[in-house]
C-alpha cells in the first residue's frame, strides 16, 4: 500500500487515525486500516473474501435486509450528531474492521451516517473523502433511512432480546 503523502492529507490522518489514504492502481484508492481487532492485522487483511472496503459498504443494504429478514444480531456503528468527517469516517471504519473479527461473524456490522441522506451534500469534504475511496455515498446507510429508523433504531419488542446493539463513535459523552 502507497500513502498518498501531501500536507492536506496529514490533516486527514489526524482526524481519522484508525485509516489512512492509499492509492491501488487497479480498484483506485481506498482506506486501508492500521488497527488490530481480535488479533487480525488490518494491513494484511484490508481486502475481504468478497471485496474491499468499498465492496463491504456497497454490500451492507442487502447483508442488513437478510439479517434483519432472519432476525439476526446487528451492532450499528454511528458518529455524533454533528456528522463531520472524524465521526463519519470512525464509524465506517470501525464497522469494517470489526466485520473482519473472526470471533464477531455471528453480527452484521452495519455503520450509519448520523445525518439525514440528503444532508450529506452539504459536508464537501465527507463527500471528497468518500469519493477518493471509492465509496458511493448513495450506498451509505444514514439516520432517516426507512430501515434505519424503522428496524435499526426502533424500541425492541417487549419480552424478547433484543438483537440489536450499538457503538458510539466520536462521542465525548454520552
Amino acid at each position: 500500500l502507497s500513502s498518498v503523502v501531501s500536507p492536506r492529507w496529514s490533516a486527514l490522518r489526524r482526524l481519522a487515525p484508525s485509516a489512512i489514504i492509499s492509492a491501488n492502481s487497479r480498484r483506485g484508492p481506498h482506506f486501508a486500516h492500521f488497527l488490530t481487532v481480535g488479533g487480525v492485522n488490518m494491513v494484511e487483511s484490508a481486502v475481504r473474501k468478497d471485496g474491499d472496503f468499498a465492496s463491504y459498504i456497497d454490500s451492507l443494504p442487502e447483508m442488513l435486509n437478510e439479517t434483519l429478514m432472519k432476525n439476526g444480531r446487528v451492532r450499528v456503528f454511528m458518529g455524533n450528531e454533528a456528522a463531520d468527517a472524524d465521526s463519519i469516517v470512525s464509524s465506517l471504519t470501525l464497522g469494517y474492521a470489526e466485520s473482519m473479527n473472526p470471533s464477531k461473524a455471528s453480527e452484521l456490522m452495519v455503520p450509519v451516517v448520523s445525518v439525514p441522506r440528503a444532508d450529506l451534500s452539504l459536508r464537501r469534504d465527507v463527500v471528497i473523502l468518500l469519493d477518493i475511496s471509492g465509496i458511493n455515498p448513495e450506498n451509505l446507510l444514514y439516520i432517516d433511512d426507512e430501515i434505519v429508523v424503522d428496524r435499526l433504531l426502533s424500541s425492541p419488542v417487549s419480552g424478547k432480546e433484543d438483537p440489536r446493539s450499538i457503538t458510539l463513535t466520536d462521542h465525548n459523552r454520552i
